[in-house]
């Protein structure tokens, strides 16, 4: 009986300490600050992202090609937070996804290791309220975009 006990306890204990150190993923829906239309700091390209059924749809549009040039979603799937990718005249025009790996109360963190460029994608709400992407691959090289919102 007291080895039951014990065994009990150690169930217990592994069950909270995996529930603690679990990341808890955000659903779309809070995900509202990324909401709105963001224009990069030298007016290349404008981001668009509405909440619509419970996913976040967005895409970028190129102001230098005048078109949109990616579509792009943020929405649950197999129970974890993805970011998808459909970018014109790349990837054979497949959508590319990227998992959440960590996420803070400003930030998100994307990333899909089997992709060329880029692996990682990195959305941080500035206290300014501005936005910046960073995009970069697994040997940390990248670009980070600084947009503005656009009044509404």
């Amino acid at each position: 009986m007291k080895n039951f006990k014990i065994f009990i306890a150690v169930v217990f204990l592994t069950l909270g300490s995996c529930r603690e150190n679990a990341v808890k993923h955000p659903s779309p829906e809070d995900l509202r600050w990324l909401q709105g239309s963001w224009i990069t700091d030298d007016s290349s390209s404008i981001e668009t992202w509405a909440l619509d059924g419970g996913e976040l749809k967005g895409n970028s549009y190129s102001n230098r090609e005048g078109k949109i040039t990616e579509q792009l979603s943020i929405r649950s799937k197999d129970g974890q937070l993805v970011y998808e990718a459909t970018v014109s005249g790349h990837n054979d025009g497949k959508t590319i996804s990227f998992v959440l790996q960590s996420v803070k109360a400003d930030s998100l963190h994307f990333s899909n290791p089997e992709h060329d460029f880029p692996t990682d994608i990195v959305y941080v709400k500035n206290p300014d309220n501005s936005l910046s992407c960073r995009v970069f691959s697994s040997n940390n090289k990248g670009m980070t975009l600084h947009m503005k919102k656009l009044a509404e």
